[in-house]
């Protein structure tokens, strides 16, 4: 039934879930520019993993985010992660810094196009 589709999707992103994200907190920690946090709000990232036994993360972070398409000024902030996973590519995000997440990818950038006219 279509009426009840809304009710059925999951209050928490799962793994394979594509994610729009933001990190306040990692700018002012570390002084790194404005333009991380404008990728992060403008691109889409996948969920690859869950913070568990089988990544060494510290415990705050719940999921592991893959992006593609990382520019170079910004690669810095994603190497902290590589230790862990060897990949340059993937950032451990908190639940609180999901900002949207579906299954689907062409919604998140339906929430990415939204957002940037105010919609």
């Amino acid at each position: 039934m279509k009426y009840l589709k809304t009710y059925e999707q999951n209050i928490e992103p799962q793994v394979g879930d594509y994610v729009i994200c933001e990190d306040h907190l990692y700018i002012r920690r570390s002084g790194r520019s404005i333009e991380f946090l404008d990728f992060l709000l403008n691109n889409v990232g996948k969920i690859i993993g869950k913070n568990d036994d089988e990544y060494n993360f510290s415990s705050q972070y719940k999921y592991v985010i893959e992006y593609e398409n990382i520019p170079q000024n910004i690669e810095s902030c994603f190497d902290e992660n590589r230790k862990n996973l060897n990949k340059r590519n993937v950032r451990a995000m908190k639940n609180s810094e999901i900002l949207f997440f579906s299954p689907n990818k062409k919604d998140a950038e339906t929430y990415i196009e939204a957002n940037k006219y105010n919609l």
